[in-house]
């Protein structure tokens, strides 16, 4: 079965999400959660990913899936420290940006803060 380009790049998105948190977080055991699409689509490519993982980690993949529409959440085994790069947690840390390019398409020239009746 052929990947289309989409599938591929956003696995390789995937991939790259979890060795980012792995380089930033301290904690040498770690454990990635993904929705249950996602968590079959690292499965297929999981000792290639931890090939490119920091050798003096341990990293597993969680078997059961988290609710979100996409991305992963990668934590400590303690789950005490955490990277939330799912769908929803990428949206919460990115809502005022999201609100002002949505306000600029909506009014183009911006808000008209003068009463609208005079009298």
């Amino acid at each position: 079965m052929k990947r289309s380009a989409k599938t591929s790049g956003y696995r390789h998105w995937l991939e790259s999400l979890i060795v980012r948190a792995a380089n930033l977080i301290e904690e040498k055991s770690l454990v990635v959660s993904a929705n249950a699409r996602d968590l079959h689509r690292l499965a297929e490519r999981w000792d290639a990913i931890l090939e490119t993982l920091p050798s003096h980690k341990t990293v597993i993949l969680s078997k059961e899936p988290i609710e979100t529409l996409g991305g992963v959440l990668v934590a400590s085994r303690d789950r005490r420290i955490r990277i939330d790069n799912t769908y929803e947690g990428r949206l919460e840390r990115l809502r005022a940006a999201v609100q002002q390019v949505i306000l600029e398409r909506l009014l183009p020239s911006g808000f008209d803060t003068g009463n609208l009746f005079s009298g």
